[in-house]
């Protein structure tokens, strides 16, 4: 085989031209020389380096056309992902939306808001959740948190207000309710709640937050006497009452003890507010009093004129001398301390009051024995007060009383001076003791006897009552303590 010296290819020996390059074949070799070597190395490496870029240009093709592959593959890879992405984007959209329509996944998104402290977030989720499910205990429990949390403990306890009208087993209701209710002092409201409550369960948790009303008593009803009230309660707490049938609170009259009815018509209301702060129910008892009137008493003597004569006995000195109230002369003759007294006669139970010329009340002079005379004309009044403290009728008698000094010379006659129209009874009796008799006076032989001016003065601004003392104000005292009587 020969060697192309041109292009290096190979052919057979008997061939003269390269088939390759078209080159002649040499058949005789040329002398080798130093510049031919020079030459034929040059050549060499500029062949070889012509290889080397032959090589390199195709691996450069060669991996450019990789590279065009990887590029292709990339960006089908990128459109394949892209078109995933998208596809995968849309199902999760699609999904989602399907999710926030879900009650479910709105009440989860309130509750992871509500445990971070992310309430108006939470109040957000819950009210979109309800929009779904406006009826889920669940999530109206959540609401009444979530505003609680927020500060709207009215929107909460309306919240939780409806979901126990809906559902009256759901005791976390209770529980958070009852709680506002307490913390507002609304007493009423915790009543109302549990009166309706049919859950034993929370009866039994907060009874004591349901007290009974007081009782009071007697019973109300109609009395003719006067009547003490007691009120009592079982819860431990402090009792409110009122008796002018206003609604009792705890700015009503404290009860600290059983009190007396007056006479009338009253309306008792009572309740009692527990040491928790609980109102009860409202008690209440109308009482109706009506007191027998006394009768009018008994007075003596009866109306009439009495005449006393100064320095005559009757022989009932010693009477008379037991008397504490007493008309006696100034004179320095006189002896004789003769009186007429008016006696009251007073069932036992009763307390008599009297008044000179004016109606008796209360504040008059108490009656506790007889008493005397008044000098002049003289209306007496009287009036029984039963145990009560009621007042009865009037009763009153009209005296002309007067004192006169006898003539010097008086016959051994006497006749007594009471008008004719009147009768006395000489003895009356008043805690068993003998009451004075009105002594007859001597007729004188003389003039007609005239009542000394001087001594009747002396006589009536000496008259002694003794519970009361001088009565020369009678009127005025008797008049004023009517008044305020009355």
């Amino acid at each position: 085989m020969r060697t192309c010296t041109n292009c290096g290819a190979q052919f057979p020996d008997d061939e003269l031209i390269c088939p390759v390059c078209g080159h002649e074949v040499q058949l005789v070799p040329d002398y080798v020389t130093i510049e031919s070597k020079i030459q034929e190395d040059r050549k060499r490496k500029e062949d070889e380096a012509q290889r080397r870029r032959e090589e390199l240009a195709k691996e450069q093709a060669i991996e450019k056309r990789k590279q065009q592959i990887r590029r292709k593959i990339i960006l089908t890879v990128v459109l394949l992902a892209a078109a995933a992405a998208v596809i995968l984007f849309t199902a999760v959209s699609i999904h989602l939306k399907s999710q926030s329509k879900s009650f479910s996944y709105q009440y989860k998104k309130a509750q992871n808001a509500y445990e971070i402290g992310d309430y108006q977030d939470a109040l957000t989720y819950i009210t979109d959740a309800l929009k779904i499910d406006a009826g889920n205990e669940d999530g109206l429990y959540l609401e009444a948190e979530i505003y609680v949390a927020l500060d709207k403990k009215g929107d909460a306890e309306k919240v939780l207000e409806k979901l126990i009208a809906a559902n009256g087993d759901y005791t976390k209701a209770y529980d958070l309710l009852i709680k506002l209710y307490t913390e507002d002092k609304n007493s009423d409201a915790i009543r109302t709640l549990l009166k309706n409550c049919k859950n034993s369960d929370v009866l039994a948790k907060y009874k004591d937050y349901l007290p009974q009303a007081p009782t009071i008593s007697p019973e109300g009803g109609t009395y003719d006497s006067l009547q003490t009230v007691t009120i009592s309660a079982a819860a431990n707490g402090t009792i409110y009452y009122t008796t002018d049938d206003s609604k009792p609170d705890s700015s009503s009259e404290k009860y600290s003890g059983s009190f007396r009815l007056k006479e009338g018509t009253t309306t008792v209301k009572a309740i009692v507010v527990t040491d928790k702060g609980l109102t009860s129910d409202v008690a209440s008892q109308e009482f109706s009093i009506e007191l027998d009137t006394p009768a009018a008493p008994k007075i003596t003597p009866s109306s009439g004129t009495y005449t006393h004569v100064k320095g005559r006995s009757t022989g009932s000195g010693s009477s008379s001398g037991s008397l504490s109230e007493s008309v006696s002369s100034s004179s320095a003759d006189e002896t004789d301390t003769d009186i007429t007294h008016i006696t009251v006669t007073v069932p036992d139970g009763y307390t008599c009051y009297y008044a000179f010329d004016q109606t008796p009340t209360k504040s008059s002079n108490k009656y506790t024995k007889p008493v005397s005379m008044r000098q002049g004309e003289h209306i007496f009044y009287a009036v029984l007060c039963s145990k009560e403290g009621k007042l009865g009728k009037v009763a009153s008698a009209t005296y002309i009383y007067s004192i006169v000094t006898p003539t010097a010379t008086p016959t051994p006659t006497a006749i007594p001076t009471q008008s004719a129209s009147n009768t006395y009874n000489p003895v009356d009796t008043y805690n068993s003791e003998t009451v004075a008799t009105p002594t007859p006076t001597a007729t004188p032989t003389a003039a007609a006897p005239t009542p000394d001016a001087s001594s009747s003065t002396s006589s009536s601004n000496t008259e002694n009552e003794e519970h009361t003392g001088t009565e020369g104000n009678d009127k005025e005292t008797d008049k004023s303590a009517s008044e305020n009587n009355n």
